[in-house]
């Protein structure tokens, strides 16, 4: 139903965002609706009091895909009656408005009610919401999760010991994080000014049209896939010991959906992600001392698409056999590409065929857990030569986001500090 109140004190970013819309949307309603004799100078302030209800509304139809489809309304003068939820708004603003955004701009789709006047009976009218209109709610900041109130990223709910810990399942299995007692290694140390500097980060997503808002949205659970906003701090984890491992955790924008991290802003400007080309097939061969074969270590034949080749690999590092190997990709493909679940064992051989040099460290936990060793140790050192130029970034394993304005420096710093700790290999 159409909200009867707006609690314009629950989150004051989306107060003065719906203010704005509101006035943006009247001005643009506005001629149309100065044809109309019903519509007098003297009535503004009762049309801007409607419209804010109905956009209000609308935004929340929409901030909420799969659970509402309409926005419904009594559409006769009965409904706004003084003692009425809708007393204090006017059905003529309403009636006209909703006439205006309906035949004049398309805004929305009007489906008439069936109310019976003899039984009482019947559905209040009914308004949808086309395109065109969501995607200008989600441009206006007014369609996002948990709406109105909206969700906060929160701070690290659950502090680790230490900023460098080892990671272990308990006896039930689950997980815990037990302090490493040793002086912090000289790029561990940058965590400490690195945390600083994200704690103060104000980090929000500009979702550019509504699809994309839709990409973030978890059908299955009826909920926003950012619900988990938990987390501003980055520590070291090292598996079951020291020097195991050691990749960077803690900041909720690593779990944020791919889709996503384009559309986020730090400190309310654009972002740029830059990435390492083939992260882990480029460590593997320095891991061996061999010069790795020019070109995409991905892109090995012209009827397999690239994406399926990185496959490979990503399932490969996370299984323990061949067999296993092969198992993982045949069930990505079976959601992704089934008419090529018969060719998973020869794409996988061809793959690994192409990269015999390398092959050996397959299935070899200690070799997985040596590259995310030096994948950490890259990370660590960008975040510190980043540092050293105050520039503040999160790191993705392979790839870094900061404010675009520093995509050169990113760009330029990314190659020094990959080659600074593989040359630390020989």
């Amino acid at each position: 139903p159409l909200w009867a109140r707006i609690e314009n004190d629950q989150n004051s970013k989306y107060s003065r965002a719906l203010d704005d819309a509101n006035r943006k949307l009247f001005a643009s309603l506005k001629p149309s609706l100065s044809l109309n004799p019903k519509y007098t100078r003297a009535s503004t302030k009762l049309y801007l009091v409607a419209l804010k209800h109905l956009l209000h509304s609308f935004a929340h139809v929409a901030s909420f895909p799969g659970k509402y489809d309409y926005v419904s309304l009594p559409l006769n003068p009965n409904g706004y009656h003084t003692e009425s939820n809708y007393g204090h708004l006017s059905y003529s603003a309403i009636s006209l408005l909703l006439e205006v955004m309906g035949k004049a701009h398309g805004f929305i789709l009007v489906n008439k009610g069936t109310y019976n006047r003899e039984t009482g009976e019947g559905q209040w009218t009914r308004i949808g919401l086309n395109p065109t209109f969501k995607d200008w709610l989600v441009k206006q900041r007014l369609v996002f999760p948990n709406h109105p109130y909206g969700y906060t990223a929160r701070p690290t709910s659950n502090p680790k010991p230490s900023l460098v810990v080892i990671s272990s399942l308990d006896d039930d299995d689950q997980r815990v994080y037990t302090a490493i007692e040793r002086e912090f290694a000289p790029r561990e140390q940058f965590l400490v000014e690195a945390n600083k500097r994200l704690k103060r980060l104000k980090i929000d997503i500009a979702y550019p049209d509504y699809a994309t808002y839709l990409a973030s949205w978890n059908f299955k659970d009826g909920s926003s896939k950012l619900t988990g906003m938990i987390g501003n701090q980055l520590f070291r984890s090292f598996s079951e010991q020291d020097g195991s491992g050691g990749r960077l955790w803690g900041h909720w924008v690593q779990r944020c959906p791919k889709v996503i991290r384009p559309h986020l802003t730090f400190d309310r400007q654009p972002v740029y992600e830059g990435d390492y080309a083939s992260m882990q097939m480029t460590l593997m061969y320095a891991l061996k001392g061999i010069e790795k074969p020019s070109g995409d270590l991905y892109d090995i034949s012209d009827d397999i698409r690239r994406y399926w080749m990185k496959t490979i690999l990503t399932k490969t590092i996370g299984s323990s056999s061949r067999t296993q190997a092969i198992g993982a990709i045949r069930k990505e493909m079976k959601v992704g590409s089934p008419d090529l679940m018969s060719e998973a064992e020869d794409l996988y051989e061809m793959f690994w065929n192409y990269h015999a040099v390398v092959r050996d460290l397959l299935f070899n936990g200690g070799a997985w857990k040596r590259l995310q060793l030096i994948e950490s140790e890259i990370a660590l050192e960008v975040i510190a030569m980043l540092l050293e130029r105050g520039i503040v970034t999160i790191p993705l394993h392979d790839s870094f986001i900061v404010k675009e304005k520093f995509a050169d420096d990113l760009d330029e710093i990314m190659p020094l500090a990959y080659k600074k700790v593989t040359s630390e290999l020989q």
